[in-house]
């Protein structure tokens, strides 16, 4: 009959903290300097590609503004049921629709492009529909919970000065 050796920690082994087992972060060190190779270049692709990606998209400028269209009195009334703060809460909640609104109005879009400079109005005539194209390029994004409206664009950057 053979004797098995014991795998247990032994109570000297537990007091003193020695364990055979090295830990996980060893474990990887000794992965690591196995494959440093193929960590190396797989490091070295991904930067050359992401740097590739990068430099042959085309550069966009994105112009922004932050429109706050509120009122301007306290939207917090002493008096959470009182009607005049509800109605007027109504009204201003209409009012910031009806803005909202115009900024997306075709006719809005077609006075902001007459208004453009030259060279660029040029290329949106040049276009079947030179409106709509406009009109797609122009985001108004609602900020939740503000009366705050967010106007923008993307546009090449061919056309900055």
């Amino acid at each position: 009959m053979t004797m098995q050796p014991s795998h247990e920690i032994t109570t000297h082994e537990r007091a003193s903290g020695a364990t055979t087992d090295p830990g996980p972060i060893r474990h990887f060190l000794v992965i690591f300097r196995r494959r440093w190779r193929l960590l190396a270049f797989l490091w070295a692709a991904t930067v050359v590609a992401t740097a590739a990606y990068t430099f042959s998209v085309p550069r966009l400028y994105r112009p922004q503004a932050m429109l706050e269209i509120r009122p301007e009195t306290s939207l917090l009334a002493s008096d959470p049921q009182d009607p005049a703060m509800q109605a007027s809460r109504d009204l201003w909640d209409n009012y910031y629709r009806t803005q909202e609104s115009i900024l997306t109005s075709a006719t809005l879009h077609a006075e902001t492009l007459r208004a453009l400079p030259e060279p660029i109005r040029k290329e949106y005539e040049t276009m079947s529909d030179p409106v709509g194209t406009f009109s797609a390029q122009v985001a108004i994004e609602k900020v939740r919970g503000s009366f705050i409206l967010k106007v923008g664009g993307q546009y090449p950057r061919e056309h900055l000065p």
